[in-house]
């Protein structure tokens, strides 16, 4: 399941999401990165020594990752807006 939100505070919740894709439309950039990835970005930052999770890949995660792959390439392309909205909608 893979739902487009505008409010920053999920960036600050990994529990809510599993994959988080942030997208700077005005500068035609975006980022992309997991739940394990912000953990151990937020524990590096702590100065904690950081010990990855290795949870099992489902055939979802992949799709995620191929689909904001999609969007990323496609916001590099400046294909717009609009057509980044139309990529989230169902």
């Amino acid at each position: 399941f893979i739902a487009g939100v505008t409010n920053p505070m999920f960036e600050s919740h990994e529990a809510w999401w599993d994959l988080l894709c942030t997208l700077d439309l005005p500068n035609g950039r975006g980022t992309v990165v997991t739940a394990e990835e912000k953990r151990i970005e937020k524990e590096r930052a702590a100065g904690r020594a950081v010990e990855k999770h290795h949870p099992g890949e489902s055939a979802h995660d992949a799709h995620d990752a191929q689909f904001l792959a999609r969007v990323q390439s496609g916001i590099e392309g400046k294909l717009g807006e609009e057509w980044t909205k139309v990529m989230f909608q169902a």
